[in-house]
This record gives structure tokens, C-alpha cells and sequence, in this order.
């Protein structure tokens, strides 16, 4: 009886016979979904983790990556310039534009040079090392009122209160002037010379030779002359490579300071 309860005893043999078979099939294909099904999950479970692993190390990758710069920036080495290089700068300058007797006196030696800023010291730096007898030249009775010991040229007003500032060390306690557009109307600097005996000046070309045309400034008996030829401004160039300040500073050299020289003057060169 144990036997025939899960038998449906109304059924002939034949027909519990087939409705066995059916059973056993659906047991084969349900069986064989859950088979198949199990494993795609397992793949995809697999598949996802292998992707999470190459995104990782992508964005690794990519952190580790250096940025590109958008602009590349412009590198000038850093180099002393040398009494050659003004002698050169001169020539070169004014070739042509100027008579063959006036282009001839254009040649300075290296006699008319302080030593070079060979390594890029400060200014205070700079003058204590070439300028030795400081101390006694600004003791001087003999100082003159319109005529500075010392007269740095520079390109613009902002880097000459710079460079005023930066000799601080070098003058100790001496008159100083600036002269430049910005500080001082011409008249006022033109007054200011001539009633005080001024030790150190610092200016742009343009204005101590519109001073110099005045007679406001006498250049005869300034002992040294200091052009700033190194210093480089933001877009790396030097008053040299500056068009309008080159001409100043080139007609100022021309018309001022080599009659000074050929005139019998010791007056020195620096190249700062």
C-alpha cells in the first residue's frame, strides 16, 4: 500500500507511466534553468569586479599623470654682461645713422669699464667690491652741487626707488637723489641739484638726459656711471631690449657720457 500512495491508482499503467515520464522531464529543465542561471550570476558577478579593478587603476594612472602646462614659460639663462657688450650694443646701434668721424668715437676700451657684476650680487654688493675710496669721495669738500658720485641709470621709476633702496648698505648716511618722471617735476629736481650736494642719484635715461640738456646736472664731474644692464623685467628684458629705453639709454651714452670720457675725464663705466 506504502507503495501505491504517490501512484494515482485510478490511472492504467500505461498512463502512470507517461504522466511519470512528463514529471521527470520537468524536473530535468527546471533543474537545468537554475544551473544556468546560477552560473551567468557568478560570470557576471566576475565580470563587474574585473571592470571596478581597470576603472581603479585607470584613475590612478590618470592622478599620477602629470599636467601638461598650457603655456610653456620662457627661459633666458642668466648671464653677466660685459664692457664688450655695450661698446657692441653702440656700434651696432647707431652703423649707419650717424657720420664715420662721430661712429669712430664710439670706441671705449675696457680701461673705461669698473670690473663686471661677474656674479649677480646685489648693488650694494656690487659698488662696495669696484667702488673702494666710497668713504672718502663722500667725505669730499671738493662734491659739487648738480654733480652726483655716483649715477645709476635704470629703465624705469619703479625699479630706480628699487635700487636706491637696495644701496642702502653701500651709501650710508648721504644725499640721494631720484630722477625719474614719476617722483619729481623736472623743475623740482632741477632745484633740488642745485642747492644740495648730492652723493648718490638714481634715474631713467630719458630724464637725466633732459636734466643734463637744462644744465640742471653736470655730468663732467660725476665719478662713476652704473647702467642697471642686467636686470630683466617680467617678460625677461632687459632696458637693452626695450626699444624706447634702448634709444634713450644709447643717445645717452653717445651724447654725454663718451664726450666726458674723450674730454680727459676718469670718469668709470659700471655694468650692473
Amino acid at each position: 500500500m506504502g507503495d501505491d500512495l504517490d501512484n494515482e491508482w485510478w490511472l492504467t499503467e500505461k498512463e502512470q507511466t507517461e504522466k511519470d515520464a512528463d514529471k521527470e522531464q520537468e524536473y530535468d529543465v527546471s533543474n537545468s534553468k537554475g544551473k544556468v542561471k546560477g552560473t551567468g550570476n557568478k560570470k557576471r558577478s566576475y565580470d563587474d569586479t574585473v571592470a571596478v579593478a581597470e576603472e581603479t587603476s585607470e584613475q590612478a594612472k590618470k592622478k599620477k599623470k602629470p599636467k601638461k602646462k598650457k603655456t610653456e614659460e620662457i627661459e633666458v639663462k642668466e648671464s653677466a654682461g660685459q664692457w664688450s657688450d655695450v661698446v657692441g650694443s653702440l656700434r651696432d646701434y647707431f652703423k649707419g645713422k650717424i657720420p664715420v668721424i662721430e661712429f669712430e668715437d664710439l670706441i671705449l676700451s675696457e680701461e673705461n669699464f669698473l670690473p663686471h657684476n661677474e656674479y649677480l650680487n646685489d648693488l650694494s654688493t656690487y659698488l662696495t667690491c669696484t667702488i673702494r675710496k666710497w668713504k672718502k669721495l663722500s667725505a669730499s669738500d671738493e662734491l659739487k652741487t648738480k654733480s652726483p658720485i655716483v649715477l645709476v641709470i635704470t629703465s624705469a621709476a619703479k625699479r630706480a626707488v628699487d635700487l636706491n633702496r637696495q644701496a642702502n648698505n653701500f651709501k650710508g648716511k648721504c644725499t640721494s637723489a631720484k630722477l625719474f618722471a614719476k617722483h619729481m617735476k623736472i623743475s623740482e629736481q632741477s632745484k633740488f641739484l642745485s642747492k644740495n650736494k648730492v652723493h648718490f642719484a638714481v634715474g631713467t635715461p630719458n630724464r637725466v638726459s633732459s636734466l643734463i640738456d637744462q644744465d640742471a646736472l653736470d655730468i663732467t664731474a660725476v665719478k662713476y656711471v652704473i647702467l642697471d644692464w642686467n636686470f630683466r623685467d617680467l617678460k625677461k628684458r632687459r632696458m637693452v631690449d626695450i626699444p624706447e629705453i634702448k634709444k634713450d639709454l644709447l643717445n645717452f651714452l653717445k651724447d654725454n657720457v663718451l664726450p666726458t670720457i674723450l674730454n680727459g675725464s676718469r670718469l668709470k663705466i659700471g655694468i650692473y
